[in-house]
């Protein structure tokens, strides 16, 4: 049809001059909506790829995150915040303050921990706490892409670092750890829970806050190992 109308046309124009000017334009015209095909076509195919790469990089970025192991001491952080009573009636001397608040967090290996996830990893921790309240409140802390491995030591205390304010001020600290090694027995429950996490960890983290869960014969067990397994 279109080649027929194109003949009517040609007919109607003795003049061969005018003749080329319609076949010129309809050459143009059909070039253009030639060239509007295959640009077209060229930006799905575009499109296509950059959609496949980016679900690529997506799926692979959920793999890379899921590879985070670490090892370390975990500190709880205490913060209490008060109000100022006065001085104490015993001697005083003695700061007295009343009770308002108290938050807990996690300081020390928990801290880089906290970091990865804010920054979207998914990480396996692995460390100690004790058989206390503290340890509870260790355990209240939670995210989607976390997974808490705790070994708990019945003898030993979780560690924690209590900050008393009053007012604007820390007007005390009070520390509870035990920083003596480990015995065999826990030696032994933390290389486990590192041997069972190590099989899906692309990168291992060990983070030595000097708080006794780590020992110079630990530690090279669990970097021989890291080594074999070529992380």
């Amino acid at each position: 049809k279109a080649l027929a109308a194109l003949r009517s046309e040609l007919k109607k124009e003795n003049n061969l001059k005018a003749q080329n000017r319609i076949l010129s334009g309809r050459l143009k015209e059909e070039f253009r909506n030639k060239l509007d095909y295959f640009k077209k076509a060229n930006e799905k195919e575009i499109a296509k790829n950059l959609k496949q790469k980016e679900e690529s990089l997506e799926k692979k970025s959920e793999k890379d995150k899921k590879k985070v192991l670490v090892l370390g001491d975990l500190i709880l952080d205490a913060y209490h915040h008060g109000h100022l009573l006065g001085k104490s009636v015993a001697d005083g001397v003695t700061t007295v303050g009343r009770g308002h608040t108290s938050r807990f967090t996690w300081g020390g290996a928990g801290l880089l921990v906290r970091n990865i996830l804010a920054l979207g990893g998914t990480v396996s921790f692995i460390s100690l706490i004790g058989n206390d309240d503290f340890a509870s409140r260790a355990n209240e802390f939670n995210h989607p892409r976390l997974k808490k491995v705790f070994v708990q030591a019945p003898t030993r205390p979780t560690t924690v670092k209590q900050r008393f304010w009053i007012r604007d001020r820390n007007s005390f600290e009070w520390h509870r750890f035990d920083n003596s090694p480990l015995s065999p027995v826990l030696r032994s429950r933390v290389m486990r829970a590192f041997r069972a996490e190590l099989a899906s960890a692309q990168k291992v983290i060990i983070a030595d806050y000097r708080h006794g869960l780590f020992s110079p014969a630990l530690a090279k067990r669990i970097i021989r190992e890291c080594a074999r397994r070529k992380i």
